[in-house]
């Protein structure tokens, strides 16, 4: 599942939502995707982060790297904001977010 998660993104896949999912948050995933977010459940965080970290290191390009790493422009705004001291509270009011998309961004 984790090698699925992670071609599926590169290949452009914008949001996972899990099988429990109710029809609510069906259609705030669907209005999130369109409006330029991404959507991935916080527990498939991990698992996509070690699926990158293993493909970096069996990979013989460090560019494949610094590519998976990217952040988005809404990833970096909620970093420099931690940076700067704010609670996840505190940003999603900033950012006009919600605390849990904080939070995945974090």
């Amino acid at each position: 599942m984790e090698k699925d998660i992670y071609e599926f993104i590169k290949a452009g896949v914008s949001g996972f939502l899990l099988k429990d999912a109710n029809i609510e948050d069906f259609y705030n995933a669907i209005r999130k995707v369109h409006a330029g977010e991404q959507i991935l459940p916080p527990n498939m965080m991990k698992t996509l982060f070690a699926s990158i970290v293993e493909s970096a290191v069996h990979s013989s390009s460090p560019s494949i790297i610094v590519e998976s790493v990217r952040m988005t422009k809404r990833e970096q705004q909620v970093i420099q904001l931690i940076a700067e001291g704010y609670t996840n509270k505190e940003i999603a009011l900033k950012l006009n977010l919600s605390a849990f998309t904080v939070k995945s961004h974090a």
